[in-house]
């Protein structure tokens, strides 16, 4: 069954004259409707969730999602946060923008547009679409270890024996392939994202439509899809009371985002890091390989304050106080725990990199220093 998608004159570019004056674009006023045809099947049911039509490109709308506590929280502007941080880092991302709208219950949410990252060009017979890690990885069923995660070395593993099954990915593609969700990861790790499951990273592929998920050996994946669906990142998922009294307590948030761990883990057998803090463990198996521990220094060089200033000139508005504090020590706290435990492992790496017949150890070691 083919999705209905609830259709606006309006294009995307167009909808920046519906902004108020709080930075939510009001889709009310872009003859946005939702109904049963165009909502979105896959995902939590615990919030509006729909595709709508702006003028020929497709979005999906989201509401915001409440806190474990029922309480709200400032998870939205996790999305367009995220966006402006992959820019500064190089990473392809969703476009995102805050709106409003009036649901079925009469009440105001808010909540995010994204754009659509497929656009359905064709090649020959083929069609662009969408395939998620999941669908072909599976299931991790030797973790025992966290509820709701998947092992790296599985994950990794069994994502390069698919890719090796699909005749037309070649080897150096591949590889690119691999290397690329790599470096996803460690990023992800940088900035708290913790729904990070294997349904939340894809890949941009052509085949025979409708671009189904089950894959045959004449599928092309092209490569690593931008990045997506990253609205608890910089712990802003939390409820905001819990925000305010962190942001008054900085040894107690500096601890929490210690413990704060990505869905995709590796428990490392070389060392014992504490059982809450199992992202430790992927990040030293991240940077064993020498390009992903090299772009990490892309990471650290990153500045929030002013990734967050881009967000405030796009919405037309200041962030909310908590947001941008919360955000800055999120990231900050976060590199500072890197560097005191893994910065001699990243110039280690580094060093292998180097080494293995490039050519430029020399001028590598005078960037490192």
């Amino acid at each position: 069954m083919s999705m209905k998608y609830s259709k606006s004159p309006y294009s995307l570019k167009e909808l920046e004259r519906l902004r108020d004056d709080e930075g939510f674009i009001d889709l009310d006023k872009a003859h946005i409707k939702m109904d049963k045809a165009s909502t979105e099947p896959v995902g939590t049911t615990d919030r509006l969730k729909f595709w709508a039509d702006f003028n020929g490109r497709s979005a999906l709308i989201k509401t915001d999602l409440k806190s474990l506590s029922g309480e709200d929280n400032y998870g939205i502007y996790g999305e367009l946060i995220t966006e402006e941080v992959c820019k500064a880092a190089g990473i392809p991302s969703a476009h995102y923008d805050l709106i409003k709208i009036t649901g079925e219950d009469g009440e105001k949410h808010q909540g995010v547009l994204s754009e659509n990252i497929v656009t359905g060009k064709k090649k020959g017979t083929m069609q662009e679409g969408l395939v998620t890690l999941y669908a072909l990885v599976g299931d991790d069923k030797s973790d025992d270890k966290m509820t709701d995660t998947s092992g790296y070395s599985f994950t990794i593993e069994k994502l390069k024996e698919r890719l090796e099954e699909l005749e037309n990915v070649p080897k150096k593609r591949a590889e690119t392939i691999m290397t690329d969700l790599k470096k996803r990861l460690l990023f992800d790790e940088c900035i708290l994202a913790t729904d990070n499951h294997l349904e939340n990273y894809s890949f941009l592929m052509y085949k025979t439509p409708p671009p189904e998920e089950n894959i045959t050996k004449d599928d092309v994946i092209i490569s690593l899809a931008p990045s997506y669906d990253r609205e608890s990142s910089f712990m802003l998922d939390m409820d905001q009371t819990t925000t305010a009294d962190l942001l008054d307590s900085p040894d107690a948030l500096f601890d929490i985002i210690q413990s704060n761990s990505p869905r995709i883990v590796s428990y490392e057998e070389n060392k014992n890091y504490p059982e809450n803090e199992p992202w430790k463990g992927l990040f030293k198996e991240l940077i064993k390989d020498p390009e992903v521990a090299a772009f990490y220094d892309k990471i650290k060089k990153i500045d929030i304050e002013a990734c967050l200033d881009k967000v405030e000139d796009r919405i037309g508005t200041l962030l909310p106080d908590d947001v941008r504090d919360m955000a800055t020590y999120s990231f900050l706290y976060r590199r500072k725990a890197i560097d005191l435990e893994f910065s001699k492992d990243i110039e280690r790496s580094k060093g292998m990199g180097l080494s293995r017949g490039k050519g430029k150890a020399k001028a590598g070691i005078e960037d490192i220093s």
